[in-house]
């Protein structure tokens, strides 16, 4: 819909491959781990007892396949069944043209690794209809620029960390040295966490993180 309304804006070429799986790895605590390697990155969380989801990111120019990493880092791990997703990123959208309003991912996709894409999308929808419903009152003029502005403010900070964790991920020696200096200084952890989560989640995620 974005593409044919002439919001979406074309992506360029992207250096990574995003994958997903779930394996079955019974010692694992309840954290959500990140690896930092010479070809990518992963993340993993656990979803039961006995089964955790991984997202992994390879450069498309590295010459190994996910379950290459997943047998180096998760030797005793079955042969898993693998999604991927390319480009991980794009441009953000228009979000609207006052006749086409566009919410979720399809106005600005946010890596996986600190996107918090349901809540986005669940925001970004009720403030698109809140602002639908006003346009008999200010005009549809108005109500899209309110609809912009209100959107570029709840995308401002989670952009901002996404960059970041981005730019971190790119190179195993620079990920080795920004974790390290982020551990003397724990509490920045928790305003980039505290940026990405919705505004009422109260929630604290806990985070181990290693750069091979």
């Amino acid at each position: 819909m974005g593409r044919l309304g002439g919001l979406a804006r074309t992506a360029g070429p992207c250096s990574r491959i995003g994958w997903q799986s779930y394996i079955t790895v019974p010692a694992l605590d309840d954290h959500v781990h990140i690896n930092v390697f010479p070809e990518g990155y992963y993340g993993i969380n656990r979803i039961d007892s006995t089964r955790i989801t991984i997202t992994l990111v390879l450069f498309a120019a590295a010459k190994v396949t996910p379950q290459q990493i997943l047998t180096r880092y998760f030797p005793g791990a079955a042969h898993a069944s693998w999604k991927s997703i390319h480009p991980i990123s794009r441009p953000a959208a228009r979000v609207t043209n006052e006749r086409i309003w566009l919410v979720g991912d399809a106005a600005r996709l946010l890596e996986p690794l600190t996107g918090e894409g349901i809540y986005s999308a669940l925001a970004t929808g009720e403030m698109a209809a809140r602002h639908i419903l006003s346009i008999d009152t200010v005009g549809a003029r108005a109500a899209a620029r309110n609809y912009r502005r209100e959107h570029g403010r709840l995308y401002g900070p989670r952009t901002f960390v996404n960059r970041f964790v981005r730019w971190t991920m790119e190179d195993s020696h620079r990920s080795k040295c920004i974790i390290g200096a982020l551990k003397l200084w724990p509490a920045l952890i928790a305003h980039m966490v505290e940026a990405v989560q919705s505004p009422d989640s109260g929630r604290h995620s806990s985070i181990s993180a290693q750069a091979a």
